[in-house]
This record gives C-alpha cells, structure tokens and sequence, in this order.
C-alpha cells in the first residue's frame, strides 16, 4: 500500500516536471533605426511589426509587438513571450495612415527584414532598416 502510494506520487511529479519544462520565454523591448537613428514616424502613422522564427520558412507563425510613435516597441509574442533564438523581421510602415503606401515601398515587409538574434538575459533587440 505504502509503495502504491510513492509510486503515485513519483509519477504525478514526474508528469508535472514534463508540463513545467517549456523554453523559457522573453519580452525583450527593442528600437527600429534607419542608418543608426532612431525611425522617425508622424502621429498619423501605423507600423505593422512582426518576428518570425528562423525556421518558419512559411511565414505562418508571426510573434507580435506592441509599438510606440518613437520607434521603440516590445516584443510580446505568443503565450507570454518569445524563446531565446534566430527570426526574420517584417516590417511595413503606412504613413499616413490610412491614405498612405509602406515608406519602405515593402523591401522589408513579408519576412524580409533584418535578421535578429534574442538571447537569454539580452535587454533590447535593435532592427537596423539601413543594414
């Protein structure tokens, strides 16, 4: 009965250490720049921002972020976070919006942004539109 019982135990822990064992995932703020300066937006502008991983060839998989006018924005991605790796960036800027065209005329929409590299610990990803 006693073994019955430990035995119980060691699985339930060991299926629980199976669920708690998921990539760690970041939020890692970040910057757009063009040429090293910040991007610079009007009020009326929106930026269609996303990271895809390495992998995904498809593009069908996009991690999200959230953006400010300044250029700055945070990478939210999908159940809290983004795990540490390689992704492709697109990036489209409308401004104005909605009467405007990409001001990058979509050479870096659709996955072919810069590449970026998120790291364990890395406090800010920064997408160079001028690489």
């Amino acid at each position: 009965m006693l073994v019955n019982r430990l035995l119980a135990v060691a699985v339930g822990l060991f299926f629980l250490g199976i669920v708690g064992c998921g990539p760690s995932l970041y939020q890692p703020p970040g910057k757009l720049t063009k040429g090293g300066a910040p991007l610079k937006m009007s009020e009326k502008a929106v930026l269609q921002l996303s990271l895809f991983a390495d992998a995904d060839s498809a593009l069908a998989e996009p991690y999200s972020t959230t953006w400010e006018k300044d250029g700055t924005f945070k990478v939210v991605g999908r159940n809290g976070g983004i795990p540490a790796g390689k992704y492709k960036t697109s990036v489209v800027l409308i401004d104005p919006y909605p009467e405007g065209k990409d001001v990058f005329g979509g050479r870096y929409a659709k996955g072919k942004g810069p590449a970026v590299e998120v790291k364990n610990g890395q406090t800010e990803v920064v997408i160079d539109l001028e690489k």
